[in-house]
């Protein structure tokens, strides 16, 4: 029986039914990609893979992290693929333990473009709209290496990757998916085509937003004739300028993402996702309005859940998505991101202390810090840990792979549940493998004490 969510209260609503295209998800709360680097040089899902989303099959749906399509798009170590059919077979495996669990999953195709490098997608070229590269690093398995300068693709080479992203999107749904989602945002090849920062093309993928979007819809359009449009979501991301993929200009982001949902509309698609700090803004209800879908809201890595216009949800049923990484965007990780998986209370609990974090009002004084109270709240460590003796460099290393991520240092609240203990803010250091550390130093620390 259909649910009348006009008598729902929030609450209830986002617990109750919700249809996307032909998948029937059991709540409306989505899991974002959440990238793992636990698929090997192969790039085959592994019993690991199998059990990590076994285990959050209770969700309404689970988007899987980044998965490339060719092995020239793999954009970091230990990505999996969806290139070959060894792969496709290890993602076969892990919808039917998310289906056994009546969970409901759909696989990320993402291209890397120009966030590839070749001592990651094994010494092949690298391609983007443009040849501009990255200013900036990435994480190989032979150290930290400068982004190189990518070669512009022809619109030969613009069409073997559509056709790259059609048989990626065939594998998914013949190994069991639910869905395909395309990945046009956080800095990957899709979003490259669409920023004039990095699209600086004359042909007709480059100039006008028209001739900027024309690509994705190309390939949005192809995977919706090969699958079904009712089994193919969206994601992008404007206005958030992610590995040199700038979107300042708002006159331009509406008209490129407007006539780039304006095309889309006809297809029918599951669903459109968007990253954007204000949700409830003008851009993103106006995109909304004109892709007359279903919308999957996220309000990003600094915005959102408290800022006064990000608390407007799509189809009144936000989808609380934990944000995996990308170039840069696993570099900024929200707090409170890990909370869907807590009780209740304390849940409420940490909520209550993040607002009070993004309200700025979180300078309290600091409690002393020992040895037993190392790590921090974020997707980088998970739990609080507890140890009982300090580790070795005075921190110990991350309790979840951080394998693949660039130098990035951000700050974090560490709720400590049960422990009368105020809220301690925490330096995260994912530098490689990844180590967290107290925040501030010891030294820094005695002097606001006293």
């Amino acid at each position: 029986m259909p649910v009348n969510t006009s008598e729902l209260s929030p609450p209830s609503l986002l617990f109750s039914p919700v249809t996307l295209g032909k998948i029937e998800l059991a709540n409306r709360i989505v899991m974002a990609p959440l990238t793992r680097v636990r698929a090997g040089s192969s790039g085959i899902p592994g019993d690991l893979m199998v059990e990590y989303y076994r285990q959050r099959a209770s969700v309404g749906m689970i988007i899987t992290e980044g998965t490339y399509p060719d092995h020239a798009s793999q954009g970091w170590v230990g990505a999996p693929g969806i290139a070959t059919d060894e792969q496709a077979a290890g993602w076969q495996r892990v919808f039917e333990a998310v289906h056994a669990e009546g969970g409901r999953i759909v696989l990320q195709i993402m291209h890397a473009g120009r966030a590839a490098h070749p001592d990651v997608n094994g010494s092949r070229r690298i391609l983007a709209p443009s040849a501009i590269a990255i200013d900036g690093k990435t994480f190989t398995e032979k150290g930290e290496q400068p982004f190189p300068v990518p070669e512009a693709m022809t619109t030969a080479e613009a069409q073997a990757a559509l056709e790259d992203f059609v048989a990626a999107a065939r594998r998914a749904i013949e190994a069991g998916a639910d869905g395909v989602e395309i990945h046009g945002a956080n800095g990957y090849l899709l979003h490259q085509f669409l920023s004039p920062a990095a699209n600086q093309r004359t042909d007709e993928y480059g100039g006008s937003p028209q001739n900027r979007a024309r690509f994705v819809v190309e390939v949005v359009t192809a995977v919706a004739k090969a699958v079904g449009a009712e089994r193919v979501g969206l994601r992008i991301s404007p206005e958030i300028s992610l590995a040199d993929v700038f979107e300042t200009d708002r006159d331009d982001v509406l008209a490129t993402y407007g006539t780039l949902v304006d095309q889309l509309r006809p297809l029918g698609l599951a669903y459109l996702s968007v990253l954007h700090p204000e949700p409830g803004g003008e851009l993103v209800q106006e995109l909304r309005q004109r892709f007359g879908g279903k919308l999957l809201v996220n309000s990003g890595f600094l915005g959102g859940a408290d800022h006064p216009r990000g608390r407007d949800t799509a189809d009144r049923g936000r989808s609380r998505r934990r944000r995996g990484r990308g170039p840069g965007s696993h570099r900024q990780p929200r707090p409170g991101r890990a909370l869907a998986g807590r009780a209740p209370r304390e849940r409420a609990a940490a909520g209550t202390v993040l607002r009070t974090w993004r309200r700025g009002l979180h300078r309290l004084p600091l409690p002393p810090v020992g040895p037993r109270t190392h790590g921090c709240a974020g997707p980088c460590c998970g739990p609080p840990l507890r140890m009982s003796s300090p580790p070795s460099l005075d921190r110990p290393p991350c309790s979840r792979s951080t394998a693949g991520q660039s130098s990035s240092r951000v700050f974090r609240l560490r709720l400590r549940a049960g422990s009368g203990l105020a809220p301690q803010r925490y330096r995260c250091r994912r530098h490689h493998h990844g180590h967290c550390q107290p925040w501030p130093p010891p030294s820094i620390r005695k002097q606001e004490h006293t």
